[in-house]
């Protein structure tokens, strides 16, 4: 992309507050939970920002026109292999085994060239949408070898990486992990494919086991962790506790993200307390889902009285880091849904009741979910451009809600304007 390297001035700026780190001076003119600001932007950075009434003589203007700059988002839980495969299915519905069951009987469609296409609309969907970055989770086969759709998903991967950061975690059934000799070589392959190791955890025997085994090969090779955990609504589940608890023993230094953790709604909030103080000792991500868990869980012969939805407000006044992703799109998990954080942000906040101001949870698809999948999250102070959107939203509750022109790249927003001295 060509840019020009002068000095330019983004005046008549909005951004949330907490994507600025040295805001000082900065609240004059603030609206709503956006700071009013002006961006000097020196050779494609973002090199200082200053306070809306501050216009600099010798740099370039450009007229924001009130819109909000924020970074770009990051997707921190996606299945592409199944992604956009409703169309060919016909006893959708039921609980999460019953997705497991009627997704099992789509694969026999499962070909190169259909996760090819299936896969690469979702990126695109993604991409559109304004995310740098999405982790990928992908079915794993029964034993300790990938399935073909490994290799087609790292190419796609690979092929991506110009546009957006696209990192692959295999769904592995934890059990797999009871013999440490058998796993080892699956660990070492994943590592060597640069990719994630992921493993689902519900109810299992030998949980203890497996977990330390894990833990052991992840840091014997260096490895992130990211865990389905805990997907249902059941009492008895424990997983996440066992987690915590094999994580602190292990000393296993990587990052740990755990996806869904319905089962938190039954803790009591003394229990609750002890578990995310062990979260917290161990700076495990938390990524509440809530499109699929509120389609799956809680199911009952008619309305269900329950949400399926992790305790995404006390974790996060906890301290303990939390995202919130999309998960399934189109297909036996949730029948519906699109690639796009901002969407899984707005059902979060009818969800969880993510009360305004919303400069507080913008940062769970933005700075907390690049930090979850072990990426460094983008502040506006030092940004490069293309790490940065524009969108026309003039206040957050307006970019969430949606109905606004798809988010624009700043890179893109400042070539045309300077190449065409317009006005965004």
């Amino acid at each position: 992309m060509s840019f020009p390297s002068n000095r330019i001035q983004l005046v008549n700026v909005k951004v949330p507050a907490s994507f600025v780190l040295q805001s000082e001076g900065l609240q004059e003119g603030t609206v709503d939970d956006c700071l009013h600001v002006n961006l000097l932007v020196e050779n494609q950075q973002v090199t200082a920002v200053h306070p809306h009434s501050q216009v600099l003589a010798d740099t370039q203007i450009i007229d924001a026109q009130g819109n909000i700059v924020l970074p770009k988002f990051t997707e921190v839980h996606v299945h592409l292999d199944k992604c956009h495969s409703i169309g060919r299915m016909k006893d959708v519905g039921g609980d999460l085994v019953a997705a497991i069951q009627e997704q099992a009987k789509d694969k026999t469609h499962w070909t190169e060239q259909d996760i090819r296409q299936r896969a690469e609309k979702g990126l695109q969907e993604l991409y559109q949408a304004g995310c740098q970055a999405v982790r990928t989770h992908l079915d794993w086969s029964d034993g300790y070898t990938p399935p073909d759709t490994w290799h087609t998903m790292l190419t796609l991967a690979s092929e991506w990486q110009h546009k957006m950061q696209v990192q692959c975690a295999p769904l592995i059934d934890i059990s797999l992990f009871q013999d440490l000799a058998k796993a080892d070589p699956m660990v070492a392959r994943i590592a060597q494919d640069k990719a994630v190791l992921g493993a689902f955890v519900l109810g299992h025997d030998n949980l203890e086991l497996c977990l330390a085994n894990l833990f052991e090969l992840a840091k014997k090779y260096n490895v992130d962790v990211d865990f389905h955990v805990d997907e249902g609504m059941d009492p008895a589940l424990n997983g996440i506790e066992v987690m915590a608890d094999a994580l602190l023993a292990s000393q296993y230094q990587g990052h740990v993200l755990c996806g869904h953790v319905c089962n938190l709604m039954n803790y009591e909030q003394a229990r609750l307390n002890v578990l995310m103080d062990k979260l917290a000792k161990c700076n495990v991500s938390i990524c509440a889902l809530p499109s699929t868990n509120l389609y799956l869980q809680g199911r009952l012969a008619g309305t269900p009285d329950r949400r399926g939805i992790t305790r995404i407000r006390e974790l996060k006044n906890y301290g303990i880091n939390v995202a919130i992703g999309t998960d399934n799109v189109c297909d036996a998990f949730c029948p519906i849904g699109r690639h796009d954080p901002l969407n899984s942000l707005a059902l979060g906040v009818v969800t969880a009741h993510l009360d305004p101001p919303f400069d507080q949870w913008l940062d769970c698809i933005t700075t907390n979910a690049s930090k979850a999948i072990g990426l460094s999250p983008t502040f506006l102070d030092g940004a490069a451009v293309d790490k940065l959107l524009m969108t026309n939203a003039k206040n957050t509750a307006e970019l969430i809600a949606g109905g606004i022109a798809t988010p624009r790249c700043l890179a893109s927003v400042l070539t045309v304007a300077t190449n065409n001295q317009e006005k965004y």
